[in-house]
């Protein structure tokens, strides 16, 4: 391949890592493609400000990572990181054409690299292309058979698509290659609880829970099962959280699932006062939009007949 002569000559040029990486997909030689990638990465000279972005942005500081990303581009237009961080502000944003298009542009550089197919994924449910989202979760997990983010997000396109059984075996894989991640544990109860499978759900939150004792959606998914039972014990540890200084921002569906307790236990005035707090918490974090929704309602009257 001639790009092997020009990183021969220069072992350090980010975009002829990147070509490489795209000529050894096109010959089906992925681990070694993804190899590639990942020295397009380490050799970029913009990936510790592009770094710096996206730890804004998982920090939910959304003007300074727009701000980082943008800095980046103007000085090089077609830094793929930049663009793709761009692409989940805007998809954030209520967006998603904006962002497609911003990957578009992305892919033009590289048609192969996994970041811009796996925020493909996400863009292409928000639009609604199930099945297209589906296939470039299949496209994904093709390439990089290894990575726990291309199967989750193969397995969250399958989810949104009904297709349970397919999101189910994605979990699945992604929690053998990450056993101790939390959020792969009620992500595997909520589709087995939408199988039917009550028991591996249930099972699931508990999992969870043995990673992170305060992990507040699986207490709360046990309390949604509806006809769970909390013990003795578990009334006791969620008080226990409910009661620490700082419960966080799980403190709605700590105390939704604290009052099921209670309630269960024939603790009424209790319960109630629990789902109280849980509703005051609630509307902080979530206010509803009466407006908005009254809104919503009459689009959607004009919009369909009987």
């Amino acid at each position: 391949m001639r790009v092997r002569a020009v990183l021969t000559e220069s072992p350090a040029h980010a975009p002829a890592w990147l070509a490489y990486g795209d000529a050894l997909v096109a010959l089906e030689r992925y681990p070694e493609a993804c190899e590639a990638y990942a020295r397009a990465g380490e050799c970029d000279p913009a990936r510790g400000t592009v770094e710096e972005a996206t730890a804004a942005l998982a920090a939910g500081d959304r003007q300074r990572a727009e701000q980082i990303y943008r800095e980046v581009l103007a000085v090089d237009g077609a830094q793929i990181g930049a663009l793709c961080g761009l692409a989940l502000l805007a998809l954030q944003a209520d967006r998603p054409a904006d962002a497609k298009r911003l990957l578009d542009h992305a892919q033009r550089q590289s048609p192969h690299v996994p970041v811009v197919w796996r925020t493909r994924a996400q863009v292409l449910i928000a639009l609604g292309q199930l099945e297209e989202a589906s296939a470039a979760g299949r496209y994904l997990v093709t390439i990089e058979p290894e990575s726990a983010q291309s199967w989750i997000t193969l397995a969250a396109a399958a989810a949104r698509a009904l297709r349970q059984e397919e999101a189910l075996l994605a979990y699945e894989r992604a929690a053998t290659l990450r056993p101790d991640e939390v959020r792969l544990q009620t992500s595997l109860g909520h589709v087995h609880k939408a199988l039917g499978h009550r028991a591996k759900s249930e099972a699931a939150y508990h999992a969870a829970l043995a990673l992170k004792q305060d992990d507040a959606e699986a207490w709360w998914s046990l309390a949604d099962l509806k006809n769970y039972r909390f013990t003795e014990a578990e009334r006791g540890t969620l008080a226990r959280l409910l009661a620490s200084p700082s419960p966080g921002d799980g403190e709605a569906q700590l105390a939704f699932a604290y009052g099921k307790a209670l309630e269960q236990s024939g603790e009424m005035a209790a319960a109630f006062r629990s789902y109280a707090r849980g509703n005051a918490r609630r509307r902080r974090d979530a206010p509803f939009d009466i407006e908005g929704f009254e809104a919503r309602c009459e689009r959607i009257r004009a919009t369909f007949d009987a």
